[in-house]
This record gives structure tokens, sequence and C-alpha cells, in this order.
């Protein structure tokens, strides 16, 4: 789905639990073998590799999500620093910075369509964060 002006500030009281409900039996179905790493990582290294034998400058980042993911759609709220943890040391390892927005203050439920996607809203709050602190830094050394 696009980026979309839908959002969560507009649902209404059962559209909010219906969502929720979707969300936390998604989560639930994919958390119960919970587990980090894997190919993907693996091939992840490889493309950084690639980038910087071609000149690229790498950053990771993990966009803003709304704080419902946390509180009631992901399984055990622990996990997630966990996640946080292995991206941290997955960046340090690889010499790349990682941006963890996950917890970024000054988004709300306008700014979220569901509550792991910005809408146009979140996405150009998103964007210019992007833009002026990890961009810039880099294009202006």
């Amino acid at each position: 789905m696009g980026v979309t002006d839908q959002s969560l500030a507009h649902l209404s009281s059962d559209e909010q639990s219906a969502l929720l409900a979707y969300m936390k039996a998604y989560y639930n179905k994919y958390n119960r073998n919970f587990a980090i790493g894997g190919h993907q990582m693996e091939y992840l290294a490889q493309m950084i590799a690639l980038a910087r034998a071609h000149g690229v400058e790498v950053r990771l980042a993990q966009p803003p999500l709304n704080p419902i993911f946390f509180q009631k759609a992901w399984k055990n709220a622990s996990d997630w620093v966990t996640i946080s943890a292995y991206w941290n040391d997955f960046a340090a390892l690889h010499g790349v910075p990682f941006y963890d927005q996950s917890h970024a203050p000054g988004y709300t439920d306008a700014d979220f369509w569901d509550p792991t996607h910005l809408n146009a809203a979140g996405s150009s709050k998103y964007s210019t964060w992007l833009a002026e602190s990890v961009v810039l830094p880099v294009l202006t050394r």
C-alpha cells in the first residue's frame, strides 16, 4: 500500500480494537519462534560491503513506531530491547551508524496509518529528520 493520509487518530474505538486484534494475531503467529539473524543479515552484510566497494556510505535506520506497537501488538515488549541491541551490534560490527528512531519523540497517532507504518504526515516528518540528521552531515563534510 502506498503512503496515505489515513491515521490512527481518525479510527473509531471499534476500528482501533479490530486493528489491534488483527495485529496481535499477526505478531503472535510470527513471534512464536522469534529469532534474530539468519540469511537476511548475511545478505545485508554483503550489500554493505558492495556499497562500500563502490564508494557509497551506508547508514542503517529504524523508522518510528507507534507506542501501540510496543504496548499492545507485540507479544513480548522486552523483545524490542533485544532487537535494538542486535541492530546496534550489527551496525558496529560492520562499521556503519545505526539510527534507532523506533521511540522517536514528536510523533502522534496522526502520523501513523497503523502501529508500524507512517502515513503521509509521518513520512514527511521522518524524511525531514533523515535529510537533516543523516544525509546533510555526510554531504557537508
